[in-house]
Formats: structure tokens, C-alpha cells, sequence
């Protein structure tokens, strides 16, 4: 098995495993706004955007809060494999 569908597997994985108590839909938007705002601010700090990071993850168990950290290292292991739509090609993935 490829590394990037390994990749793919355990995103799936750790999505479906983060904050049970939220929406699956929830979890994955605020994911998407967690590594937006991680990914710019390690390059150009913005105070508001670190509110609203913080903001978002006191919805979060201290666990969760990690494993949000760990589906953007699978992304970003993804797209060192192959440079794609890492996100987009789990178009398929079902919300519970």
C-alpha cells in the first residue's frame, strides 16, 4: 500500500475518532480553520487570528485539540507523497 493512501486511511481515521460529541461537518471546518490560521501564523503572527485559533479549540478536549494537530501532518506527509487535492480527493468521506 502507497504511502499517501496510508496517509489518506489514517486522516480518515483520526477525523472520525475527533470530538465525537461534535458533528462530523464541525470537526472538519474547524480543522480546515485551525491549520489555515497554524500555517500562516508560523510565517506572519497575527494576534486576531490567534484569538480566533483559541476561540475554536476551547470547543476541544485537550486530546482532540492534538489530534486536530495530527490530521495536518497527515495532509501535509500526503502531499510530500504526491502534490494533489489531499482534502478534496475525500470528497467521499461520510459524516455521522
Amino acid at each position: 500500500m502507497s504511502a499517501l493512501i496510508n496517509h489518506k486511511k489514517a486522516f480518515m481515521a483520526l477525523l472520525n475518532e475527533t470530538a465525537r460529541y461534535h458533528h462530523r461537518y464541525r470537526v472538519f471546518g474547524d480543522f480546515v480553520q485551525c491549520a489555515a490560521i497554524s500555517l500562516h501564523n508560523a510565517v506572519r503572527p497575527d494576534s486576531k487570528l490567534e484569538q480566533q485559533y483559541l476561540q475554536i479549540i476551547k470547543h476541544y478536549e485537550p486530546e482532540d485539540v492534538n489530534r486536530l494537530s495530527q490530521l495536518l501532518v497527515h495532509v501535509i506527509m500526503g502531499l510530500e507523497c504526491e502534490p494533489h487535492d489531499f482534502l478534496g480527493d475525500e470528497s467521499g468521506w461520510q459524516a455521522s
